[in-house]
């Protein structure tokens, strides 16, 4: 059946994602940028321009990542330019990732002091940041709590984004009008509930799949009053659902690996 919903379906998936132009002079926050999306976001955000400021928990999972970037879409490469792109008319676009391009900076959101550290470093470096991508997340097959004592997937994937996302609002408010505060989500969010007014499960009630879906809910819900909250300030806040992605994130639980 040509016209059938399922090979509709299937036609958008087939479809590449082509963002023409150029971003030179502009400043990114990506979190989790070592792995996964993450590091993918870095290097389409470098190989355009940006400055990406690579927020990371593991210094030398950070440092292998940028490497890899470097050694991938570097001047040492010849087909930096040309690898790994969704349609061959934008490579116009694209130029070789240069080291000074790519900034580590240490950042673990288990710990909202080190949340602060971060924010109080970059922020006089950098008065005007563009774009900052909370995409740094997790979901744990057992429960554990962060360094302030918070059920750590609401902490992680929520708790500490909010707050490094008030601590750079005056940055990105600098850089307006269409800066942008991207949070990643999920479609999961919409079988995700609030559990508590103060979103902590305890132990003895804790799934992964019930802290996982909560945690994407509040990462929309926070999207949604930022959106409100910034309008007419010239800062665009948006969350999104990635997709299915063969990343590590999949690959390191039983529950979500058969999607990869």
């Amino acid at each position: 059946m040509a016209n059938s919903p399922a090979n509709e379906v299937k036609g958008w998936w087939r479809k590449s994602c082509i963002a023409p132009g150029r971003l030179e002079g502009k400043v990114a926050v990506v979190t989790g940028a070592n792995t996964g999306i993450g590091l993918v976001t870095a290097a389409e955000l470098a190989r355009r321009g940006c400055t990406v400021i690579m927020a990371c928990r593991n210094m030398e999972r950070a440092e292998a990542a940028k490497k890899q970037l470097l050694d991938k879409y570097g001047q040492s490469n010849p087909k930096s330019t040309t690898s790994d792109v969704a349609d061959a008319s934008i490579t116009k676009y694209l130029s070789p990732v240069t080291s000074e391009q790519l900034v580590i900076e240490s950042l673990d959101l288990d710990w909202l002091k080190s949340v602060r550290e971060f924010a109080a470093r970059i922020t006089p470096k950098y008065p005007k940041i563009n774009y900052l991508i909370n995409n740094a997340g997790l979901a744990l097959a057992n429960y554990e709590t962060t360094k302030d004592g918070f059920e750590k997937t609401i902490g992680v994937n929520y708790l500490g984004p909010f707050l490094l996302t008030e601590l750079l609002l005056p940055n990105l408010k600098n850089a307006a009008p269409n800066s942008r505060i991207v949070i990643v989500s999920s479609m999961v969010h919409y079988w995700g509930s609030l559990r508590k007014p103060d979103l902590h499960i305890p132990k003895a009630e804790y799934d992964l799949s019930l802290a996982y879906y909560q945690s994407k809910l509040a990462n929309v819900m926070h999207a949604r009053e930022l959106s409100r909250r910034l309008q007419g300030t010239g800062v665009i806040a948006v969350s999104l659902h990635p997709g299915i992605i063969n990343s590590e994130f999949f690959r390191q639980h039983t529950s979500f690996r058969y999607v990869s």
